[in-house]
C-alpha cells in the first residue's frame, strides 16, 4: 500500500538500462488526474538503449536508485487519468513519476510487482535480486510476512522457497520453509 502526500521523482524500479523486465500494476484507491498525483510515464524509456542514454544525460544516484535530475513537471511525459479501482500495468524498466497533489490529498495505491523466474539468466536474477531487497528494512525484515504466511497457502509457499533456492535473502520467516 502506497501513501504519498509528497512528489515521486523520475525514476525506474529496475537497474538502470537493464534488459530485465518485470511488470507492475497499480491498483488506484482514489481518481487521480494530470493536476492531481497522476502516474506520468516517459514512452519508449523501457528500452534499455535509451534508458541508459537518458540517464546518462539527465541521471543521479539516490541512495543506490537511479533518479532522472528532472523535475516531474518539466518533462511532457503521458499522464493517466484514474478512477478510484482503476488498475494499470506498466513496464517496471519505464521511467515514471507523479506530481504532488494540489488538493493536499495523499495518493492511495497499491502496487504489485511481477517477475517471471530467472532460471539461469544472471541479469534477472540480479534484478530479482535487488528488487526484493528494496522492499525488506530492518522493520519489515521478510518480503512475505508472518501473517500472510501464516495463511499457509501452497503457492505462497512455492514461491518463497522458490526464492530462497534463487538465493534471495529473507524471502519469509525460516519457520514457514520446507526444511
Amino acid at each position: 500500500m502506497w501513501w504519498n502526500l509528497d512528489e515521486t521523482p523520475w525514476h525506474s524500479d529496475t537497474a538502470v538500462g537493464h534488459h530485465a523486465q518485470a511488470m507492475q500494476i497499480a491498483w488506484y484507491l482514489d481518481e487521480t488526474t494530470a493536476e492531481q498525483g497522476s502516474l506520468r510515464l516517459i514512452p519508449g524509456t523501457h528500452h534499455p538503449e535509451f534508458n541508459r542514454a537518458l540517464f546518462a544525460n539527465c541521471g543521479r544516484w539516490d541512495e543506490g536508485r537511479g533518479r532522472l535530475r528532472l523535475e516531474p513537471s518539466e518533462v511532457p511525459g503521458v499522464a493517466i487519468h484514474t478512477q478510484p479501482g482503476d488498475a494499470v500495468m506498466f513496464d517496471n524498466r519505464i521511467y515514471h513519476s507523479a506530481l504532488k497533489r494540489k488538493d493536499g490529498r495523499a495518493r492511495r495505491n497499491l502496487f504489485f510487482q511481477y517477475m517471471r523466474d530467472p532460471v539461469d539468466e544472471l541479469e534477472a536474477l540480479g534484478l530479482l535480486r535487488l528488487s526484493v531487497s528494496s522492499r525488506t528494512s530492518d522493520k519489515r525484515p521478510y518480503l512475505y510476512s508472518d501473517r500472510l504466511m501464516a495463511h499457509n497457502l501452497p503457492a505462497l509457499r512455492s514461491m518463497a522457497e522458490r526464492l530462497r533456492e534463487l538465493g534471495v535473502p529473507n524471502p519469509c520467516a525460516p519457520e514457514f520453509l520446507s526444511k
